[in-house]
């Protein structure tokens, strides 16, 4: 037997672990969770401009998307006490059934204020389900499958941004949108159903006066707080309100870290930020690429609807080309095993930052071509570099604490997409985005009085996302050069 045929049996064995056995179960459960945490984020994407043509709050456009990180950071960084309280499966039935009750509240919702406190909700119970999740990649999976159990998990990721936006574009054709929400009440439902059933159980310390002082309470407020003062500056027009709001933000979110260095239920594993360290490294790539991301993408189907007349479908299957992309490129280094690789890491964080120039192209030109190219750039190198960060952060801490990581990775990825929503809806609402005035004409389009403010204010957060974009890959060539990975 020669050494490639003896590779692709290695190869193919690897798979079958990962979907067979005990192991198949696992890999079910993991790749449910993340798709239903996917495809709420991203269905909100589409129907976005029907909600407000329809109950208003044009304002509070990114807030759908924040609020629900804000919830989803809590929800991750509260994964391990709720394990300890509860237990495992315990943990995960909650989770599963907190999520669905946040899309049935979601659906009823009369305004936009009762909206966002149901993506509140939705994202307390994805936060928990993403987060246990990630930690049993650490628990159960053995070192030489976590990349390509990850791979796994970022492309259902991808395809469930494909889902999302595509259940969305078909609800809002129909000025629906309501029902986007609800289909996902049942899935919610087989989450819980199948964590019952398949999930081992473990015992939980209960309600006690001393378990409950293990929930990181200041910390979490400190973390999801910050990320409101970020969203609130957008609400305001005097400049020193906003820089003040914005500097508090940061002066809570490096409290919140400092206090968790020293507790004895820490959220993030330690040097988690220090970016002279393999796993600060990590974290901060994975910060700033998914605050890039959300920046670059969050108002592309509202540009598509109201400034170039898509349908909402069309511009939602548009918007899935980066989730294709994103798909197709997981799929390419999923068979690239062992040490996570530096220059697959490299070459990602450029796609993206290529595909935001693109895309900031498109919003001055208008041309189509730019935004299709763009979206196909930034999600490829998401699915390119995503899944080897993840393995990175997870491999580079001690024994014993890979659980803590991966718990960790998802908690900074929501920090990620929170600040990345609520500084993007600033920079939209100082452009003019709120303004606009976005409605449903007779015809059941969603059009906006004032189009060149939208056009300014999309233009102003693509310009802003190229700077986060270049921090991003300078700051990942410094790691690299730092860490000199034989690798390159």
């Amino acid at each position: 037997m020669t050494q490639r045929q003896v590779s692709q049996q290695s190869e193919i064995s690897s798979w079958k672990k990962i979907f067979t056995g005990r192991l198949g179960i696992y890999t079910l459960v993991l790749n449910l969770a993340i798709a239903l945490f996917g495809i709420d984020i991203f269905v909100i994407s589409t129907i976005m401009p029907t909600i407000v043509a329809d109950i208003g709050g044009a304002q509070f456009y990114s807030w759908t998307v924040m609020l629900y990180m804000v919830g989803s950071i809590i929800g991750s960084s509260s994964a391990g006490p709720v394990k300890e309280l509860f237990g495992r499966r315990s943990g995960y039935v909650f989770a599963g059934l907190l999520f669905a009750i946040g899309n049935l509240g979601a659906f009823f919702a009369p305004d936009m204020v009762i909206l966002l406190i149901w993506r509140l909700v939705q994202g307390l119970g994805g936060g928990l389900m993403v987060s246990q999740s990630f930690g049993l990649v650490g628990d159960v999976f053995p070192s030489e499958l976590r990349v390509r159990i990850l791979s796994m998990i970022s492309t259902t990721w991808g395809l469930a941004t494909i889902i999302g936006p595509g259940f969305g574009g078909i609800f809002a054709e129909f000025t629906i949108w309501r029902a986007a929400f609800a289909c996902v009440v049942p899935l919610g439902l087989v989450f819980v159903l199948l964590a019952w059933r398949f999930i081992p159980s473990s015992a939980g310390k209960g309600l006690t006066k001393q378990s409950i002082s293990i929930f990181p309470i200041y910390r979490l407020a400190g973390l999801g707080g910050s990320i409101l003062c970020v969203g609130f500056s957008s609400q305001f027009e005097e400049t020193f309100i906003r820089a003040a709001l914005i500097i508090v933000a940061i002066g809570v979110v490096v409290l919140a870290f400092r206090r968790d260095t020293i507790s004895d239920n820490p959220i993030f594993p330690k040097k988690t930020l220090v970016i002279n360290s393999e796993i600060g490294s990590a974290y901060w790539i994975i910060l700033l690429t998914t605050m890039s991301f959300v920046f670059g993408t969050i108002y592309v189907t509202l540009y598509l609807q109201v400034i170039h007349n898509q349908a909402p479908l069309v511009a939602a299957y548009i918007h899935a080309l980066m989730s294709l992309s994103w798909t197709a490129s997981s799929l390419m280094v999923a068979s690239i095993s062992g040490r996570p690789i530096w220059w697959v890491i490299i070459g990602g964080v450029f796609l993206i930052l290529v595909g935001i120039v693109l895309l900031a192209i498109w919003a001055v030109s208008g041309s189509v071509i730019a935004p299709i190219l763009g979206l196909i750039l930034v999600g490829f190198g998401m699915g390119l570099s995503n899944n080897h960060i993840i393995a990175l952060a997870i491999s580079a801490v001690p024994d014993g604490q890979s659980s803590l990581a991966g718990s960790a990775v998802q908690t900074i990825r929501n920090l990620g997409i929170g600040f990345g929503s609520a500084s993007a809806g600033l920079f939209a609402n100082i452009g003019g985005l709120a303004d606009a005035g976005i409605k449903t004409n007779t015809a059941g389009k969603t059009v906006a009085l004032i189009p060149e403010e939208i056009v300014y204010a999309i233009d102003l957060v693509h310009r802003v996302d190229i700077i986060i974009a270049s921090t991003a890959l300078i700051v990942t060539l410094i790691f690299y050069a730092q860490a000199r990975k034989p690798e390159l």
